[in-house]
């Protein structure tokens, strides 16, 4: 039986990844001691090493590589299971996760690479003089002046102007880097990365993603967040200073800023080019003029047909119409909406003026088609156009196909201001509107994919996209991640929030926030669900800790000591499911995998993921009950018939002796299952 050892109580090995990915496509490069970075560099194409002094076009800053470091880190946490404290816990496949981000992303490398279709984040903003971010390696301002050659080791200035804006950008440099580089892992070949932003920390951070993922693979788009009015406008009338009245969204696609279909805006008043009525035509046939227009190729028979359709058309004012059929100004607006479908404006058209003249000659009709030239839209043309303008107005659009407008790469509809009845919870300044994370959702995901936002703050994204699915009828699951942040009562900002957890029993966490948010909304929409998307509910919550196998720490002053606290590898305390869940994480499973249990013997027996692992974790097999064991987890297996090779687990410490694992092992390997390990 192969025992598991410490170093497989740490997330996956990034390092060794990448080697061993190198050392497949450039096998050329390696000797038995290691990489060879002289053939290396020939290899990729470097004719000659460039000297060390010489400058390179890029974003660095001090500390740049100790970023990379971190990332390529392997976490030696877990991720243990909270039922109590989750929504749906036996339903849901949406997860929240409570802990540092960076330690969760690097947990979820195995079980989550390349299968997230959108990442959203919120990272802060960056705008005090001293950014912090409350993880565990955030350095110290005498530590940052000491690697940036400002002080000395005695912690002496060499200058009396020691730089602190550049610190400023370090420390957000230092936070955000590790993180995007772990992102990037689990994105989907398709995948999209939205990333909220302002001034502060935009240059750095499209430096920052184009390295990573490349420039061509970025779009910045502009967010209007408020308006030029209230209380920001006394600076801007004392100081003469210009209002912050936008942010920005980076969007990210790893192949390429394609296929993200933004919904249109509903225009906010009618537009008064659209000024013709259509009399005699109804909505069938609108619809018809639509088949054709989706055609690939439009055929004389289809423009005669619609030239047939058209034939008993008149074109008359609006005006005209809405006084005729005595529509009052109040019903106005309502009225010409719902005959979109049949008013139009009439617009020049260069490409359709020598094929409507031609056509002309020959037809006295008032109202005709024409295909275009490459006959792949059917024009629809007011006759009446006059021969004296080089530019008349003959082609006609309909209003109906225009009463929306392509947001494109500025939001104007989009505001921060009024968000408090937003999210069942108060968390001032500290919201997303459901707005944008909605038209992102829609823009990027599909039906069955996973939305993950690593900055979850309360909850918006969560709740977005439970809306989002109710809205579309499709299964959506999403990954949160919260900082347990303490809410600060002192501070102005965050004083509401803090009252209200303390009023609502909750400990005064931001991380408690969200968790209520999302219990309150999935609560709210569950009853609004006609479609059972009951995995799209609720939540299963998990909090990052330690890994439940022991690390070999010794004692070097109690080696005796130390010894005896390890006969047992497994952490005291530590619930069944809490390993369980650590299995999955380790074998890179999805966390929300079934989980099966059956009795035999009075020990529990588990099968996760329909047969992909198998576990028996009870703290004594003894040396009569290993046959009864082995065979109910054989005959378990046959019955699943899993398409790939399981593993099953057992606890080291579990057997009274060697024979009884020995036996153990042979069982199963004689029925087909290789893989056996000990805890």
């Amino acid at each position: 039986m192969k025992h598991v050892t410490p170093e497989e109580g740490q997330s996956v090995n990034i390092i060794a990844e990448n080697i061993e990915g190198l050392r497949k496509l450039l096998p050329d490069a390696f000797t038995e001691n290691g990489v060879n970075f002289e053939t290396l560099r020939q290899l990729l194409g470097d004719a000659q090493v460039l000297d060390e002094g010489e400058e390179k076009y890029g974003l660095n800053w001090h500390g740049k590589k100790k970023a990379r470091q971190i990332a390529l880190t392997p976490s030696t946490g877990t991720l243990l299971p909270c039922p109590e404290e989750s929504v749906n816990w036996d339903t849901t496949k949406n997860l929240l996760i409570e802990g540092d981000n960076l330690e969760v992303l690097k947990l979820l490398q195995k079980s989550y690479a390349n299968k997230i279709k959108l990442i959203y984040i919120d990272p802060p903003y960056n705008t005090g003089e001293e950014f912090i971010y409350p993880d565990n390696y955030q350095e110290s301002i005498d530590t940052y002046l000491k690697y940036s050659g400002q002080i000395d080791a005695n912690g002496m200035k060499f200058s009396s102007k020691t730089e602190v804006a550049g610190r400023k950008h370090t420390n957000w440099l230092d936070m955000i880097y590790p993180r995007l580089k772990l992102a990037k892992n689990l994105l989907r070949w398709d995948g999209v990365l939205a990333i909220s932003i302002d001034d502060n920390e935009l240059p750095q951070l499209c430096a920052i993603c184009d390295e990573i993922f490349g420039e061509v693979n970025r779009k910045v788009i502009a967010v209007k967040m408020s308006e030029a009015s209230g209380l920001k406008m006394g600076a801007v009338k004392k100081n003469g200073t210009i209002p912050k009245l936008k942010e920005y969204l980076v969007l990210i696609k790893k192949n390429g800023v394609r296929d993200i279909f933004l919904e249109p805006i509903p225009k906010a008043t009618w537009d008064t080019e659209y000024n013709i009525f259509i009399e005699g035509m109804n909505k069938t046939h609108k619809e018809f003029i639509d088949q054709i227009q989706r055609a690939e190729h439009i055929t004389d028979e289809m423009i005669n047909q619609l030239d047939g359709l058209s034939s008993n058309w008149e074109a008359k004012s609006v005006a005209e119409k809405i006084k005729e059929v005595g529509v009052s100004n109040d019903e106005k607006e309502t009225w010409l909406k719902e005959n979109a479908y049949r008013i139009c404006q009439a617009t020049t058209s260069a490409s359709v003026l020598k094929i409507a003249n031609e056509k002309r000659k020959s037809c006295d009709a008032p109202l005709f088609f024409v295909p275009s030239a490459k006959r792949e839209i059917a024009y629809f043309v007011k006759a009446t156009y006059s021969n004296e303008s080089s530019k008349p107005r003959l082609q006609l659009i309909f209003a109906e196909d225009n009463l929306a407008i392509h947001p494109g790469d500025i939001w104007t509809d989009i505001k921060t201001t009024g968000l408090d009845g937003e999210g069942y919870v108060s968390f001032k300044n500290g919201k997303k509107p459901l707005r944008l994370l909605d038209r992102v959702i829609s823009a990027c995901v599909s039906d069955g994919d996973y939305v993950m936002d690593f900055f979850a703050g309360s909850g918006t994204s969560g709740e977005a996209v439970m809306r989002n699915a109710i809205k579309r009828a499709i299964n959506l699951n999403f990954i949160l991640v919260q900082l347990p942040e303490p809410l600060d009562p002192n501070n102005t900002e965050q004083e509401e929030s803090f009252t209200f957890c303390k009023s609502n029993n909750l400990k005064p966490l931001v991380s408690e926030l969200t968790r209520y948010r999302l219990t309150a909304a999935s609560q709210d929409l569950k009853s609004l669900n006609n479609s059972n998307l009951n995995a799209a509910f609720g939540f299963k919550k998990f909090k990052l800790s330690s890994s439940n196998i022991r690390l070999w720490n010794p004692d070097q002053t109690d080696l005796e000591s130390t010894l005896l606290s390890h006969e047992e590898h497994l952490i005291g305390k530590r619930t069944e499911q809490d390993i369980l869940y650590e299995l999955l994480l380790k074998r890179g499973v999805d966390l929300t995998a079934p989980i099966e249990k059956r009795e035999v013997l009075g020990k529990n027996l588990y099968s996760i993921g329909y047969g992909a692992l198998f576990a028996c974790l009870d703290e004594s097999i003894s040396r009569h009950q290993v046959e009864d064991i082995a065979q109910a987890l054989i005959n378990w297996y046959k019955e699943l018939a899993p398409a790939s090779e399981t593993h099953i687990f057992f606890r080291d410490s579990a057997f009274n002796d060697d024979v009884s694992k020995t036996n153990m092992v042979a069982i199963l390997e004689q029925n087909g299952i290789n893989h056996v390990r000990s805890l």
